[in-house]
């Protein structure tokens, strides 16, 4: 299944259901109202087979997945980087 992710400079990466109903600018106002700090990255992922794999761009944030989140977002799920 493909997801959306915001990587947070405070609570680290958000994940959700890849969608046109919540863009990442929807989710980025509310971890910053809630959370303060700021949004890192922003893109899509992919978990299969105890990987992980984060790409591409949030378009409403203009902001694009950085290098290093594939892995990043593993240690954080405790997953395999690819």
């Amino acid at each position: 299944m493909e997801l959306k992710y915001i990587r947070h400079s405070a609570i680290g990466f958000v994940l959700w259901a890849k969608t046109d109903a919540l863009w990442h600018r929807n989710m980025g106002e509310l971890i910053l109202e809630k959370c303060g700090g700021e949004i890192i990255s922003a893109g899509f992922a992919r978990l299969a087979n105890g990987r992980a794999r984060c790409w591409g761009k949030s378009e409403s944030l203009g902001i694009e997945s950085a290098p290093g989140d594939s892995e990043a977002l593993a240690l954080q799920l405790k997953l395999t980087w690819i």
